[in-house]
């Protein structure tokens, strides 16, 4: 049977339709944390009192992260749309050209500004976050990670050679549950063993790139069996300390190195080794090991904000603009995550990122005004409707933070 589309008449409106409507709770929800009023009264890099004004550049770059949109340029989409520009509440939005010439005037102390309001804003938005964790856990998670930021091209400040031999930066981030609460942008050459000592943490870390693991695995190989101790009830698994000084390291650090014989109950050929570089050994193996694996999956944490924000790789080749615009990320996600708790219902606390912003903030309606009054008429063709109506009687209620 053959499929024939239809040959529709393709024509043109005026009317105000958006397929990204619910930008409207995005910008309301951040106006009830006073986030415009934080940039205005923080953030000068204005020269001239004429055009857009700081508030409309960072806001207008942090809505179009968080509709998943982490190009620059992706903010001439919002400027061309009237409809989304009006429920945003910008009168202005500055085309891509602009905002990056005006990211190129952060310095230090703007940066710290910056950063101090991202902070403001997560300590605004942590109670309910911890109070949701220790109803389902009973505990608090608090993830510390880094991670690898890849660049293209030659021209990148600051940029410098990665574990993997990629040219990069370093993401540094912490996480109460699923809120990104502090993070910082850091050259390529950081070492985070470093900055945790310095700081005076306990530390676990996998080891997983091929030629680091290389010196770990003659040592573990030249172990006599009486050096391991079983840490499995079966005795599949077996651990023990080695110890190791990478080339350029100050010293020589300690190891875990955990030995599985077998396979899901199949006896294995050659051992499988997994290493773990560790901060202290006064806990022994088995509880090191048993620490250790309560993170599994806590790093995901971190790839939601990177996959989903597009925020995989830097816009920019300055480095401080970078640092900026990687706190404009912060802040993008920390609105997505507060709607989570404070707008939407309980249920989407499980949700991605990228599952608010396709069925919640990419949503299509059109724009009217109707007795002097701006409408929203959302369509009924979405997945989950309920959230839209949720949300709207939260918003028609008076928002009172959870």
């Amino acid at each position: 049977m053959n499929i024939i589309p239809p040959k529709p008449e393709i024509d043109f409106t005026d009317e105000l339709l958006t397929s990204k409507s619910g930008i409207t709770f995005l910008a309301r929800f951040a106006s009830y944390l006073g986030l415009p009023k934080l940039f205005a009264q923080n953030i000068k890099l204005k020269q001239r009192n004429r055009g857009p004004s700081d508030s409309h550049y960072l806001l207008s770059l942090i809505y179009s992260i968080a509709l998943g949109e982490g190009n620059l340029c992706d903010v001439d989409l919002l400027k061309e749309d009237l409809a989304q520009r009006t429920l945003a509440g910008l009168k202005e939005v500055p085309d891509s050209r602009r905002i990056s010439e005006y990211l190129c005037r952060f310095d230090k102390n703007s940066l710290t500004s910056l950063s101090n309001i991202a902070e403001s804003l997560a300590s605004k938005l942590i109670k309910p976050v911890i109070e949701h964790e220790f109803s389902q856990r009973g505990w608090l998670p608090i993830f510390i990670d880094g991670t690898a930021i890849e660049v293209y091209g030659k021209y990148f400040e600051k940029a410098e050679r990665l574990y993997n031999g990629e040219q990069g930066f370093w993401l540094h981030g912490v996480f109460v549950g699923n809120l990104w609460v502090k993070q910082k942008l850091l050259p390529g050459n950081v070492e985070v063993v470093e900055l945790l000592k310095e700081a005076g943490q306990n530390y676990s870390i996998s080891v997983t790139h091929s030629v680091h693991k290389k010196p770990l695995y003659e040592l573990a190989q030249s172990l006599p069996d009486e050096a391991w101790e079983k840490i499995s009830d079966d005795g599949s698994e077996e651990a023990t300390f080695i110890y190791h000084q990478p080339t350029g390291w100050r010293q020589e650090e300690t190891y875990v190195v955990i030995r599985q014989r077998e396979d899901g109950g199949q006896r294995r050929l050659f051992p499988r080794y997994h290493f773990i570089l560790v901060s202290r050994e006064d806990l022994g193996v088995k509880e090191l090991v048993r620490r250790h694996r309560q993170k599994q999956g806590q790093e995901n944490v971190l790839k939601g904000p990177l996959r989903d924000l597009g925020l995989h790789h830097p816009p920019c080749q300055r480095f401080v603009v970078n640092q900026a615009y990687y706190i404009l990320g912060q802040i993008a996600y920390l609105l997505l995550v507060g709607m989570q708790y404070d707008l939407l219902p309980e249920e989407t606390r499980r949700c991605r990122p990228c599952t608010i912003i396709n069925h919640f903030l990419r949503v299509a309606a059109k724009v009217v005004r109707h007795a002097r009054q701006l409408a929203i008429r959302f369509t009924k063709q979405i997945v989950h409707i309920d959230w839209i109506y949720f949300a709207a009687k939260r918003l028609e209620r008076g928002l009172i933070f959870r």
